[in-house]
């Protein structure tokens, strides 16, 4: 594996981050990742941010649109050009694969013991089931799982599966809105851990110059190498973090660990 520096190896004002320079306080040895959006994407914020400490802008694939980024992209660039003594490294975010609730013409109210359901059928909402959006969740999930929902805000328990829905009991409630996230506590959905959107973005990102990927859900060190032979191959100097965000991830640490050029832990 090729020796970079990453961002938390940084100690000194020559150090390098991705394949920008940047000036660096020797005391500070934590370096700071900003996530940009629609209240920060403004040539004022990012110069705000910069000049305050930013190191890293991030630009999560989940939200906005190329167009959208593209700008946040030549901003940076364009106070990069501006300040050569403090640049600012880019990395994109993929979104990952995903499995999302269906759409809800209002918030549906979950109580704690109540009784709710989720299933593969699609356009279904009602008081106590809604739609998922990936085929296998079914097969994915057992009894006595616990299914988070919108990050952990809301949880439930698997009480029974049939051929195309899964029977549950709410544990936390809270107001399920429309396209939450779902996923199985210590598990991750069998989908490919780059998925077509990835790729389109990542392209986007070779194309643009970004320093830095941040891999969503990664599960193995052959995600880690085939997206590196995709950038070996479009001569692209970008650095890859890996996102560890399941158990699946766990007895195949130390390869993705080896393949990657850093790593990002997610617990809830």
């Amino acid at each position: 594996m090729d020796t970079v520096k990453t961002p938390f190896e940084l100690q000194s004002s020559d150090s390098t981050l991705g394949n920008q320079r940047i000036m660096s306080n020797p005391r500070r040895k934590t370096k700071i990742v900003c996530t940009i959006g629609p209240s920060t994407s403004s040539r004022e914020m990012i110069w705000k941010l910069a000049e305050t400490g930013m190191n890293v802008a991030r630009l999560n694939m989940s939200h906005g649109d190329h167009a959208s980024h593209k700008k946040t992209i030549d901003l940076v660039k364009e106070y990069n050009a501006q300040f050569e003594d403090k640049v600012i490294a880019i990395m994109l975010d993929t979104k990952g694969p995903e499995v999302r609730s269906g759409d809800v013409p209002k918030p549906i109210m979950l109580k704690e013991g109540q009784e709710f359901n989720f299933t593969i059928k699609r356009g279904v909402s009602s008081e106590n089931t809604v739609s998922v959006n990936y085929d296998d969740f079914v097969n994915d999930v057992e009894v006595g799982d616990i299914l988070l929902v919108d990050g952990g805000m809301m949880s439930l328990v698997v009480k029974s599966k049939s051929k195309d829905l899964v029977k549950c009991q709410v544990i936390d409630g809270g107001e399920l809105k429309s396209r939450r996230h779902l996923n199985v506590r210590g598990k991750s959905a069998t989908l490919p851990s780059i998925t077509d959107k990835d790729w389109e973005d990542i392209k986007f990102g070779v194309d643009n110059q970004v320093d830095f990927y941040a891999v969503s859900f990664v599960k193995d060190a052959e995600v880690v190498h085939e997206l590196k032979d995709y950038l070996r191959s479009c001569g692209a100097d970008i650095h890859v973090i890996v996102k560890i965000e399941s158990a699946d991830s766990i007895p195949n640490l130390h390869s993705i660990i080896s393949a990657s050029d850093g790593v990002s832990f997610q617990y809830s």
